[in-house]
């Protein structure tokens, strides 16, 4: 409007905006198309999403929040997929989301196995090359990893970030594992929940008492905390 005079914005409008935009964490759900993803989003949310973003069938993305201590957790449902190569829509679709929130991940020609060379290198989460898959989290992603997890009251990790059989490969899952043993002795509440995390934090040497609880218990506990009834306990009721 003509003659109006515009005010600049005060200290505490940036300290406002600032103090907004560092209390917002971005949530990616990723893993394969079974892996209980859409029970933990509907958990967290409050969702009732049924779509399974089954592999080859649906190339989308659900998306909720939630609010807690201050902090508003943004968090995405991303399609289900079995690697962050460049074959399918589904993986392309997954490492466009990654690529401002995922700084680095660790690629090999193929999966480690048989006659495939294990050479693995760390590159951009946004350059994969076509012909190598990603196979582990890089050191940058288990620092920003870390972090988060040792300011938490609360952790429950079901999933290794990578083929953590695999020394090279392994690295990523270290220091997620040792992220919750840290968060332990801070005072928070720990879960390993899933056969592969489970065997994974015994076989590369954690002790168990480093974890509030080690579970088995991987699609089911997902289920579980998303409020489902389960067989196995309905009949101890």
């Amino acid at each position: 409007m003509a003659g109006e005079t515009l005010s600049a914005p005060d200290d505490a409008d940036f300290e406002e905006a600032i103090s907004t935009r560092s209390r917002t964490i971005n949530v990616a759900l990723i893993g394969n198309p079974n892996s209980g993803k859409t029970s933990l989003f509907n958990a967290i949310s409050g969702g009732h999403e049924h779509v399974g973003n089954y592999s080859g069938v649906t190339v989308d993305a659900k998306r909720g929040e939630y609010r807690y201590g201050g902090y508003r957790f943004v968090i995405t449902d991303l399609p289900g997929t079995y690697a962050l190569s460049a074959y399918t829509p589904e993986e392309l679709y997954v490492r466009r989301h990654l690529v401002n929130d995922t700084p680095d991940v660790v690629v090999n020609a193929g999966f480690p196995a048989g006659d495939t060379p294990v050479a693995p290198e760390v590159v951009a989460a946004d350059a994969i090359p076509a012909d190598k898959m990603g196979l582990d989290i890089g050191p940058d992603s288990q620092k920003l990893f870390h972090d988060k997890i040792v300011d938490s009251k609360t952790v429950v990790w079901n999933g290794p970030m990578g083929v953590f059989e695999v020394p090279e490969f392994a690295a990523g899952t270290k220091a997620v594992a040792q992220a919750l043993v840290d968060a332990t002795a801070a005072g928070a509440f720990t879960i390993v929940g899933g056969g592969d995390s489970a065997s994974a934090v015994r076989n590369l040497g954690f002790p168990e008492d480093g974890f509030s609880h080690i579970s088995t218990g991987g699609g089911a506990s997902l289920e579980f905390l998303e409020g489902k009834e389960l067989p196995g306990l309905k009949v101890l009721d």
